[in-house]
């Protein structure tokens, strides 16, 4: 079964991720001093067809009984005060694990070009270009790339199309 779309040969997308934060260092109550670190824990559970705000378009036909490839960054961030840690971004839903997997080494090679280079051009550390196909290209910004932002890992996960009353809980 195909799924309708607003636009042809796209589809807007929700990605179902169940998440839990928790404290993993307290701080220490002082009003310049440390502030709570936190971890979030991700458990995702596939996509949606979304109704409003769509956490992504991609550009083909969503199909039921069909595995797609997620990937997606897990990173670290902070400030002066503290940090956290199990932030997640979502570059890209593909067809295929191939597509996926370059893009990760695209996010890993841009990872070790610029995580700690503030000299000229810094700029373009925080964009970098993906592909939609072997030839379509897309561009999304790279929020675990600055001072206290650290890339913790580049992850493809395999998700398929919640069907029609199916419970994620």
């Amino acid at each position: 079964m195909v799924v309708k779309s607003k636009q042809p040969n796209k589809t807007e997308i929700h990605i179902v991720d169940k998440s839990y934060q928790h404290i993993v260092e307290h701080g220490d109550g002082e009003q310049w001093g440390r502030r709570d670190c936190t971890h979030t824990e991700h458990s995702i559970k596939g996509i949606e067809i979304a109704d409003k705000y769509p956490t992504m378009t991609v550009p083909f036909k969503i199909i039921h009984n069909k595995p797609y490839y997620l990937l997606y960054v897990l990173y670290q961030t902070g400030d002066s005060f503290g940090y956290d840690t199990g932030n997640i971004e979502f570059a890209g839903l593909y067809k295929n694990y191939d597509l996926a997997s370059k893009n990760r080494d695209l996010i890993e090679e841009h990872n070790r070009k610029n995580k700690d280079d503030y000299g000229p051009g810094w700029e373009s550390k925080f964009q970098i270009t993906l592909y939609h196909t072997n030839t379509k290209t897309y561009q999304i910004h790279v929020p675990w790339t600055g001072y206290f932002e650290r890339l913790e890992s580049v992850e493809i996960q395999a998700v398929f199309l919640k069907r029609e009353g199916e419970n994620w809980i």
